[in-house]
């Protein structure tokens, strides 16, 4: 109504759990008992009681479900404030409106004299009465899902996103690489999501939120942060994944290259190795794109370096020296040795070797073989003669 307030309900869903409430299953009772719950269908046992529940509680979350495969089905990661949306549909032709006018009924009830809002002279009572249009029993009236979904698909404006900024367009694997996006119109509320095309692959970056916090700045812009971006040639893009309003848009792709800052080559692949015994390996660091940072094996930094995985039980491995700082030019060589004790369980396994320079972790693999240890005594006679006397 014109009364310059915000007048409630909006809409009507079933909520009286006698007429026809809402089935559900639940084991908890009172005082947090447990109870036998949906044993035979919605029933707790054959022939036994329906659980039922009805009020806002049941009402609310079924409109959320309408509104959330309303959502799923427009590509929509959520609508925002939808209030704006639900009365411009409520001047649509009756061919497409998407409520049920309720025109009967009311929600009067009795009240005592005297008390807050009962008025002064018999019947003591109050509440509205449902009429033609918006009313104070029913609101819009109850809810046509597939006509609400047809107006708002009709009802939502064109958007558009766009990368504006990218910090490094060639980067070392692990490198933190932040998007500015701009989303028009600059009204916008949702999430803007990032992807990368490598290699013929879809990698799912992330998400931002647009206009943030609460109330909105509005400014339509947001800043996307990752160091997870895939080494080789990436194609990032930015979608828009648009509210109740407008519509989804997705960005022109913008090229970043990653690459790795260093390579590791062990001398030897696979140590075969007796138990209790020691093997080693000579690692080869080799920077790539005049890389002239430190490369670090220490298994106490973070990220963590060194044998990161796979290490059996009763083994331990050790790096001299436990980092190098490369030149852009020169490899240099680092020792590993995997030392193991005499009661290892035998066999193959694959141990993770990792090199880290700031957040990127660059690894390789070291099979190490333990087989039994096979010892031999020998008792050598000698030629000496020892007399007997009797």
């Amino acid at each position: 109504p014109p009364d310059g307030k915000r007048d409630v309900p909006d809409l009507a869903l079933n909520a009286s759990p006698d007429h026809d409430g809402y089935l559900f299953c639940s084991e908890d009772g009172a005082n947090g008992a447990l109870q036998t719950t949906c044993a035979v269908g919605f029933r707790n046992s054959a022939g036994g009681n329906l659980a039922v529940v009805g009020g806002t509680s049941a009402a609310a979350p079924t409109f959320a479900a309408i509104l959330t495969l309303i959502e799923q089905d427009l590509g929509s990661s959520g609508f925002g404030n939808i209030n704006p949306s639900l009365y411009q549909f409520a001047t649509l032709p009756s061919s497409s409106y998407p409520f049920h006018d309720i025109t009967t009924g009311n929600n009067i009830v009795p009240c005592t004299s005297g008390t807050p809002n009962c008025p002064a002279t018999a019947p003591f009572q109050y509440g509205f009465s449902a009429t033609a249009g918006y009313d104070q029993v029913t609101g819009l009236g109850s809810v046509d899902a597939n006509k609400l979904t047809t107006a708002w698909a009709a009802s939502r404006t064109a958007s558009s996103v766009t990368i504006t900024n990218v910090s490094k367009t060639n980067v070392f694997s692990g490198t933190p690489v932040s998007f500015a996006v701009a989303v028009t119109p600059s009204t916008g509320v949702g999430t803007v999501s990032f992807s990368t095309v490598n290699g013929g692959s879809t990698t799912v970056l992330g998400t931002v939120t647009l206009n943030t916090p609460y109330p909105p700045s509005q400014s339509g812009t947001a800043t996307f942060v990752t160091s997870v971006l895939p080494v080789g040639s990436n194609s990032i893009t930015a979608t828009y994944e648009g509210d109740a309003s407008d519509s989804i848009s997705t960005s022109a792709a913008t090229p970043v290259t990653v690459t790795v800052p260093f390579t590791l080559s062990p001398s030897l692949t696979t140590l075969s190795v007796s138990a209790g015994q020691p093997g080693i390996s000579v690692i080869t660091v080799a920077p790539v794109n005049g890389f002239n940072q430190a490369v670090n094996f220490n298994p106490t930094s973070t990220p963590m370096g060194g044998c990161t995985a796979g290490v059996p039980t009763g083994a331990t491995c050790s790096f001299s020296p436990a980092s190098v700082i490369l030149d852009g030019v020169h490899s240099q060589n680092v020792t590993l040795t995997i030392a193991t004790s005499a009661n290892m369980a035998l066999g193959t396994q694959p141990i993770t070797v990792s090199a880290t320079t700031g957040s990127t972790v660059i690894p390789t693999t070291i099979n190490l073989t333990e087989t039994a240890t096979t010892e031999t005594v020998t008792i050598a006679t000698t030629s000496t003669t020892v007399p007997v006397t009797a």
